[in-house]
């Protein structure tokens, strides 16, 4: 999403914390990095922009705590980590298809579905399961203080840019945190609100690439009207896409190596094309047929395997125009801030089984029925 979604401001009602809140981490999880809008003004140098995958899931995370929609939140493909709040109060939100606990220090625990923020007290932990599909994103209430490295926190792995999460070390925010004024003692603030976007199986728009005239009417043909199955080979970089190849024309499967962007279509020799993603690099060398549009990006992002590999997403494209495109991100935005202001706060205990009484000493335990 471009950096045109308007910064939010400060939640009424919050009551700033004196002390920044620290996290220590436990387990760095599998496939979680610190992201935020991206590395922005260093691609003549050939450094990629990075940043989330999904910046719409990004900005709603940070929406539920009171931040920014650039700030730096955690991205999880595979599994989340294990975060212990070892000073302050927290306020931690989640977005995307998983959920997490929170881990009391008597060892009973809380679910924290996704789509809810919660409050944590110092040497509580937050316990994040793996991602059921597509990517999540973990936000703290000031954002996370990631190494920021050319004017951002989004970690690149392939030059190591940024800071990789890590089991051993302490991470803090950037701010002081903005935290409801009355909260429960040991229990979620839940700020929550239906999401304001599915990710469903509908073609995903693209405009035409600046070398469609190196493939004939067949194969563009091809393109839009095939359904194309996900391959396993894919990263932050780029999504390969499995399906009949496409025939390039007499201009050749090559070109001088020029600008690629974000959700540019390649299609090398070989005629199975590839999606640049967040990661992708600054210039390439084969024809690109389209360019998947900003405002369906994010939707491609959580177009993945599962984290069991059981399934493979299918993707189908659709041509539209630039001022379509234009269009269709305007009211994408609109949608967001209209999601954003219906965030309604939320006095919330969560299910009521065992677990919870017992966390809020509600209950002391079990007795037989003869006691």
């Amino acid at each position: 999403m471009a950096n045109t979604i308007a910064t939010i401001a400060e939640p009424k009602g919050m009551a700033v914390s004196s002390v920044l809140a620290q996290f220590e981490c436990l387990h760095s999880g599998f496939g979680a990095s610190f992201q935020d809008f991206g590395r922005n003004g260093y691609r003549h140098l050939g450094v990629p922009i990075s940043g989330a995958a999904d910046k719409l899931s990004m900005a709603c995370a940070n929406a539920l705590v009171g931040n920014a929609n650039e700030d730096c939140v955690i991205e999880i493909s595979m599994q989340g980590p294990q975060l212990l709040l070892t000073q302050a109060t927290a306020q931690v939100a989640l977005v995307g298809d998983m959920e997490a606990f929170v881990l009391f220090p008597n060892g009973h625990k809380q679910r924290l579905p996704s789509w809810r923020t919660a409050t944590l007290e110092a040497g509580q932990t937050l316990l994040c399961t793996k991602v059921n599909s597509g990517l999540a994103y973990l936000a703290v209430a000031g954002g996370w203080n990631a190494l920021c490295t050319l004017g951002s926190h989004s970690y690149y792995g392939r030059a190591e840019l940024g800071q990789g999460l890590r089991s051993g070390q302490t991470y803090g925010v950037n701010v002081k945190a903005q935290l409801p004024d009355s909260k429960l003692t040991q229990t979620k603030i839940a700020e929550r609100s239906a999401p304001p976007f599915e990710f469903d199986s509908a073609a995903l728009r693209c405009v035409a690439g600046p070398q469609e005239d190196y493939f004939d009417a067949e194969s563009i043909d091809s393109f839009y009207s095939q359904e194309w199955k996900l391959s396993m080979q894919l990263d932050r970089m780029g999504y390969r896409l499995d399906g009949t190849p496409l025939l390039h024309n007499a201009l050749g499967a090559e070109i001088a190596s020029d600008g690629v962007c974000v959700g540019a279509v390649q299609v090398p020799p070989n005629g199975i094309p590839i999606v640049l993603m967040a990661d992708g690099q600054t210039i390439g060398g084969y024809p690109k047929i389209a360019s998947v549009i900003t405002a369906d990006i994010g939707r491609l992002a959580n177009m993945r395997a599962n984290t069991s590999g059981a399934s493979v997403a299918s993707v189908r494209f659709a041509k539209v125009s630039l001022p379509e495109a234009h269009a269709i991100l305007r009211a994408q935005m609109a949608a967001f801030e209209d999601w954003k202001n219906s965030i309604k706060p939320v006095r919330d205990l969560g299910d009521f089984d065992s677990e919870t009484l017992l966390a809020h000493n509600l209950i002391g335990g079990i007795l037989r029925g003869d006691e």
